[in-house]
């Protein structure tokens, strides 16, 4: 029954966004396929880990329009196939080691986009559940070359899955954004009959100000492993400044986790930006042990977001094991 439902609504989707209506005419020619290309480099500088030549991202875009209701989407990211360097303690207090730490998660983004009356638009596909702010926006859009702690190295905030969503506008200055998912993350197969429920509301009271709120609740794994999520964002900008907050908090199984940020940048000259940030992450609120990033970041965009930029980043982990670590990051990004 669940499935006939589902095949209906996705039927009636289909029919709508491809009827002769919705082209507006039949004068009405599809849309691309557009290719896009970020290449972003890094070079990282370390006092208590090893100095490397990194390339963080190659992602290929490709999207278009059957009809002005209907669009896709394809990402793929060829890097996501190299055996990457990570970098760890290889105990508690033990000396830095390099291990190899490549995932062969190669296609990103898979998706289908339709538009409604009213405002409403739906995705079907593999994308970014509407969970954190900085997880949903782009790589190469963000200001700094690492997001934020919460969301690097872990699916806890950042990670795809396939799924369903819809938004739509419920005032002027309010949206509303329900999706529902496997909960299996990037390029998994289903292992469980349960589903990941997500809601998100977005408000823009002026031209200024936005804010959001998200939830998700739901199972992962043959297990049946309770996940749930409760996050929170704000930005404000202002001519050259932006000042930005967020945090998500969670539980998997029986383990509390919380992460957030406070970020501000400001544009020097319209080609120059500098963003300080300072963000904290414990993967378990009842053990000891936490980690502190402070991260100061100058970026010169030559093209529109094609850059050159440097994070010097301190990093401060309590708990067993307590060790610093600074970094100097030097980034090229070229967005064609």
């Amino acid at each position: 029954m669940k499935a006939t439902r589902l095949l209906a609504v996705s039927v009636g989707c289909w029919a709508y966004a491809v009827s002769p209506a919705s082209a507006q005419g039949e004068g009405f020619k599809p849309v691309g396929p557009e290719v896009k290309t970020t290449l972003t480099t890094w070079y990282t500088a370390n006092t208590n880990a090893l100095d490397a030549f990194l390339i963080r991202r190659v992602n290929i875009v490709v999207n278009g329009e059957v009809t002005p209701q209907l669009s896709y989407a394809i990402m793929f990211d060829p890097s996501k196939n190299l055996a990457l360097p990570t970098v760890s303690a290889s105990a508690p207090g033990g000396p830095f080691q390099v291990s190899s730490g490549g995932d062969t998660k190669i296609l990103q983004d898979a998706y289908i986009g339709a538009k409604f009356p009213g405002g409403i638009t739906t995705r079907f596909g593999q994308f970014r559940p509407p969970l954190s702010a900085a997880a949903m926006e782009s790589g190469y859009k963000q200001p700094l070359a690492r997001r934020p702690l919460f969301l690097e190295g872990n699916s806890f905030g950042y990670y795809r899955d396939v799924g369903f969503q819809a938004n739509a506008p419920v005032l002027p200055w309010l949206s509303a954004t329900v999706g529902v998912f496997n909960g299996a993350t990037t390029n998994q197969p289903e292992s469980n009959e349960a589903k990941d429920v997500i809601g998100r509301l977005e408000f823009s009271p002026g031209p200024q100000l936005k804010t959001g709120l998200s939830y998700l609740r739901g199972v992962r794994g043959t297990a049946l492993t309770f996940a749930e999520r409760l996050g929170a964002n704000a930005e404000w900008n202002a001519g050259p400044m932006q000042l930005r907050a967020e945090a998500l908090s969670g539980t998997d199984g029986t383990t509390n986790k919380l992460g957030w940020y406070g970020q501000g940048a400001y544009y020097l000259t319209p080609s120059l930006r500098t963003v300080l940030r300072y963000e904290e992450w414990d993967a378990n609120l009842a053990a000891a042990g936490a980690q502190q990033n402070t991260t100061l970041g100058l970026n010169w965009y030559f093209s529109g977001f094609s850059l050159a930029g440097l994070n010097l980043i301190h990093e401060n982990h309590t708990g067993p094991g307590a060790h610093t670590n600074d970094a100097a990051l030097f980034i090229w990004q070229l967005v064609i």
